[in-house]
């Protein structure tokens, strides 16, 4: 249930983007995932193929982050542990 929850917020986070243009727009991801790690963060233009991960260290449970990207059309990939 809480991957589908992440993967509801990914989708939510790409229909935020895609509305904004040209200007940049904060993506916050937050982990609640209960007790998993998540430990890679891609967020990509959908017309491209995956990027580089986008944290540098493992987002615990009930930590957040916030990657600034220009408006358009984004895929969004999370890797738990």
């Amino acid at each position: 249930m809480k991957r589908i929850a992440a993967i509801l917020a990914a989708v939510l986070a790409l229909t935020l983007i895609g509305g904004c243009g040209s200007s940049n727009v904060p993506v916050k991801i937050t982990n609640d995932l209960g007790a998993w790690n998540i430990e890679e963060i891609y967020i990509d233009p959908s017309d491209s193929p995956w990027g580089e991960n986008r944290i540098s260290s493992i987002l615990e449970p009930g930590e957040d982050v916030t990657i600034r990207v220009p408006g358009g059309t984004y895929d969004i990939r999370l890797v738990d542990e």
